[in-house]
């Protein structure tokens, strides 16, 4: 039966693992498309990128959060608030122009 225990024990942090994988692999990609989007003068990009970063974030709060430890929400939310703290820049600087 411990035998049992483990695997799904296993099974579970490697999904866990995965899902956020996943979400900062949704957050790189926003936050890319944001950048070529203000780079490029493309509006398309830069709402895709944003749609994708509150995507991003509603999957950690909803998903993602109740199974994780303390420190790892932390780095979560340090990592979306730099990421949010870079976009608004670029906005910022658009918008001065």
């Amino acid at each position: 039966m411990t035998t049992h225990h483990s695997f799904r024990s296993d099974c579970a942090a490697i999904l866990l693992k995965e899902s956020i994988l996943l979400s900062f692999s949704w957050a790189a990609f926003a936050a890319g498309s944001v950048v070529f989007g203000t780079i490029r003068d493309k509006k398309a990009m830069r709402l895709l990128g944003i749609g994708l970063i509150f995507l991003t974030l509603l999957k950690l709060v909803f998903i993602d959060l109740p199974i994780v430890s303390l420190l790892m929400r932390s780095i979560l939310f340090i990592g979306l608030g730099s990421i949010g703290i870079i976009i608004s820049r670029l906005f910022y600087r658009q918008q001065k122009r």
